[in-house]
C-alpha cells in the first residue's frame, strides 16, 4: 500500500475475463484494502494454462535472475538517499542497499573522514549553540534535561549513538576528559542522569548505541537497564592496534551497549544476516575468482580454496573491525567515523535525527553528514565543541552558524562576531 501511495497504482493486473488472477494478487489486495473503486488491468485471455504457471514463476523470480550495473545503481541509490527518499520503496533489500551504499563510501575521494582540522583559538562558550546546515551542537551538559531540551527542541530522537567518558581517568597528548575520574557512586549518578535525559528525547521502539569499558561494564549495563532501555546485545569493536599500557592483558577491544526504548515495534533496517558471533573480518580478505575458487589473503599469505558450487558471503556480527584513528591530536579517544557509520545505517534512514549527548570530536556528527541523517550532539567542555564545528567546517566547506547571534564561527574566532 506504501508503494501505491507513493508511485500511484503503474503495474496493472494481470488477469482473465472470468476474475482469475495470473499476476498481481498482492496488488489487488493491497487496492481491495485502500478501498480503490478502479485499478488497471491488462486481459490475458489468450494465454494458456501453461503460459500462466510459468509467467507467474518469471514475474517473481525476475529480480533474482536479472542483472543489474551495481556502479549505475549505486549512484541511483545514493542520489534517493540525499532526498531522503525511502530506499526501501524500491523493492531491494535493505541489507543489499547498504552494502551498494557502503561500496560506495569506500570508493570516497573526497576529504578524509577522520582527520582533524589543527586547534585554534577557544571561540565556544558554556550555553553556545551552533548551526551546521541541519545539525545542532550545543555546548552544555547532557544530564541537564533543560540542556537537552534546548537541543532538541521538542522533537525526539529516531537513534542514538553516544561515547560517554569511561571513568577511567584517562590522559593523552590531546589532554583529559571530564567526568572520568569519578567515585563509583557517583559515577553511578552520572550515568543514571545522562540515561534518563537521553530516554525522555528518544522516540519509542528507537535504538541505542552506548559504547564504555569493559571495566566499568556493570555500572554501564545497570543504569541502562534502570533508565528503562531494553538491552539487547553488547557488540565489540576490534581494535586493529592497541596502547601499550600497564594490565596484564593489553586492551584491544571496545564493548558497545545496544538496545532501544520500549513501547513499539524496535527499528531495524540492517537485514537479517546479522549473526552473534564472525570471525571473517579478522581473518583478513576473502575474493572470489572468475574460475569460481575463493582466495584468503590474512598476514601476507594467500590461501585458495577449490570445489563445486562455492560462493561468498559476508555478515555482520558482534564483533567489528574497525581501523582505529592512529592520530588523536585533538581528542583523546577518537572513534573512526566507519564504525559509527556502520550502526547508523542498520538502525536508521536518510533523514532520520540521531543523537550524540557526548560529542567528544565529532565523529557522529560527521558520520551524519555521509548518510543524509540531522545530527543534534552536545559537548560539555567549550575546547571539544571547537574541535567538532572546525572538523565539520573542514570536512564540508561550510561555516557554522551562532544560533544566538546569527554570526560565523570563523567570523567569531577572528574576534569579528
Amino acid at each position: 500500500m506504501t508503494c501505491i501511495t507513493e508511485f500511484g497504482f503503474r503495474l496493472p493486473i494481470l488477469a482473465k475475463a472470468d476474475g482469475v488472477v495470473v499476476d498481481g494478487h498482492l496488488r489487488l489486495k493491497a487496492a481491495l484494502r485502500m478501498g480503490l473503486a478502479e485499478i488497471p488491468v491488462i486481459l490475458a485471455d489468450g494465454m494458456t494454462e501453461a503460459q500462466v504457471r510459468a509467467f507467474r514463476i518469471l514475474a517473481n523470480s525476475s529480480v533474482a535472475w536479472s542483472k543489474w550495473d551495481e556502479d549505475a545503481l549505486a549512484a541511483e541509490l545514493e542520489a534517493l538517499q540525499q532526498e531522503a527518499f525511502q530506499l526501501e520503496l524500491t523493492g531491494l533489500a535493505l541489507s543489499d542497499i547498504e552494502d551498494l551504499l557502503d561500496a560506495l563510501d569506500r570508493e570516497d575521494s573526497g576529504p578524509d573522514p577522520d582527520e582533524l582540522p589543527a586547534d585554534g583559538p577557544g571561540v565556544t562558550v558554556p550555553g553556545d549553540i551552533w548551526l551546521m546546515d541541519n545539525h545542532r551542537l550545543l555546548c552544555g551538559d547532557s544530564t541537564s534535561h533543560a540542556a537537552m531540551a534546548a537541543l532538541m527542541l521538542g522533537k525526539e530522537a529516531d537513534l542514538i549513538w553516544t561515547d560517554p567518558p569511561y571513568n577511567v581517568n584517562y590522559k593523552g597528548k590531546a589532554g583529559a576528559i571530564k567526568n572520568d575520574n569519578m567515585k563509583d557512586s557517583d559515577f553511578r549518578t552520572f550515568l543514571q542522569n545522562a540515561y534518563n535525559a537521553m530516554y525522555g528525547v528518544l522516540g519509542k521502539g528507537c535504538p541505542i548505541y552506548v559504547a564504555h569499558a569493559d571495566t566499568e561494564g556493570i555500572n554501564f549495563r545497570s543504569t541502562f537497564r534502570e533508565a528503562g532501555f531494553k538491552l539487547a546485545s553488547c557488540l565489540i569493536w576490534r581494535k586493529d592496534h592497541f596502547v601499550l599500557g600497564r594490565a596484564d592483558y593489553q586492551c584491544q577491544h571496545e564493548p558497545i551497549l545496544y538496545g532501544w526504548k520500549p513501547g513499539s515495534a524496535h527499528r531495524w533496517y540492517g537485514g537479517r544476516k546479522r549473526k552473534t558471533i564472525q570471525e571473517l573480518g579478522s581473518l583478513g580478505t576473502v575474493e572470489q575468482l572468475p574460475d569460481g575458487s575463493i582466495i584468503l589473503c590474512h598476514e601476507g599469505t594467500s590461501t585458495v580454496i577449490t570445489g563445486r558450487d562455492l560462493s561468498v558471503e559476508q555478515f555482520d556480527s558482534t564483533i567489528i573491525l574497525e581501523r582505529k584513528p592512529l592520530r588523536s591530536e585533538i581528542h583523546p579517544t577518537m572513534k573512526p567515523v566507519g564504525l559509527v557509520e556502520r550502526f547508523i545505517r542498520n538502525s536508521s534512514k536518510a533523514g532520520d535525527m540521531v543523537l550524540d549527548p557526548f560529542g567528544g570530536s565529532g565523529t557522529t556528527l560527521i558520520a551524519c553528514e555521509r548518510t543524509n541523517r540531522i545530527c543534534r550532539t552536545m559537548e560539555l567542555d567549550p575546547k571539544y565543541a571547537d574541535a567538532i564545528v572546525r572538523r565539520w567546517q573542514a570536512y564540508t566547506g561550510n561555516n557554522a552558524v551562532h544560533e544566538a547571534t546569527g554570526s560565523t564561527f570563523t567570523d567569531r574566532e577572528q574576534g569579528n562576531g
